[in-house]
């Protein structure tokens, strides 16, 4: 790395630092109804609907994050449940035209959930929310999570890294204090240093890869965010991984699956406006 290189990535962590929460599989460890987890049978309120797809289809659950179980720092919640819900169809419940209408996909909070609910009774709930006349795939479980999974849940010290929309504008403010002098308009980042082994060096030390609450967002392709626009928050990532050999999340060929909110809708703790991408290789 040259000296030019490690002045601007110290410059870019220094500018972008940010608290996020890193969220890890627990192989060895059968997660419960109300445990933070990838899969599984989802807890559900019985006062409410369940989740379903235009399909007919009860939407299965893609993360349950139980705020009971670590400690959370705001704009988190401190206590509850969050849960990421898809529709069970071939594009993992996406709308590419729309990404922020909840048809497709549901967030949803309970921050008093019922202690009370069995296993049993959850997953009955979620059979219930079956359409009349509409029959389930044998597969109707398998993707992108392949099988339920405990996690454990830390926080970390992150920095934006070279995918995020607003990266371009970051870069140029740290050339711009770290050497002293402006980009042409037309340069990229990438076509600032000349060296293959800077070009590496920075994707390296600002990778966010994996999966994350809070942050900055991966994508094997691009950032579906406008700059300007109301999502400026990363809520949740899933990245795709294989433990052990074992798929355990795989979002089409190796992709990453992203949630963005506004910071003061997070803090509000309203989940109704979000924006839901994936996307892979």
């Amino acid at each position: 790395m040259t000296e030019e290189c490690r002045k601007i990535l110290e410059q870019l962590k220094a500018d972008t630092a940010a608290e996020a929460y890193r969220l890890t599989i627990q192989p060895d460890r059968t997660p419960e109804l109300l445990d933070s987890k990838f899969g599984g049978t989802a807890y559900w309120d019985r006062r409410q609907p369940y989740p379903a797809g235009q399909n007919g289809l009860p939407m299965q659950l893609l993360a349950q994050i139980n705020f009971s179980q670590f400690s959370a720092e705001a704009p988190l919640p401190q206590k509850g449940l969050l849960q990421f819900f898809i529709a069970r169809d071939d594009i993992f419940g996406a709308d590419f035209d729309c990404p922020d209408r909840q048809t497709g996909f549901r967030v949803v909070y309970h921050p008093e959930p019922d202690l009370d609910l069995t296993q049993e009774q959850a997953a009955a709930l979620e059979q219930e929310a079956l359409a009349p006349g509409t029959e389930a795939d044998e597969d109707w479980n398998d993707a992108p999570v392949f099988r339920p999974a405990a996690i454990s849940i830390r926080k970390e010290t992150v920095f934006m890294g070279a995918g995020d929309v607003r990266f371009a504008q970051a870069f140029r403010q740290a050339v711009r204090k770290a050497l002293g002098r402006e980009m042409p308009e037309n340069q990229s980042y990438y076509g600032f240093f000349q060296e293959k082994e800077d070009r590496e060096a920075l994707w390296k030390e600002l990778d966010n890869t994996g999966h994350w609450l809070l942050g900055y967002p991966y994508f094997t392709q691009s950032d579906p965010r406008d700059p300007d626009g109301p999502y400026d928050t990363l809520l949740f990532q899933m990245d795709s991984e294989t433990v052990g050999g074992e798929d355990y999340v795989l979002w089409g060929d190796c992709g990453v699956g992203n949630f963005f909110i506004n910071r003061r809708d997070l803090e509000n703790l309203d989940f109704s406006r979000v924006l839901y991408s994936w996307d892979c290789c």
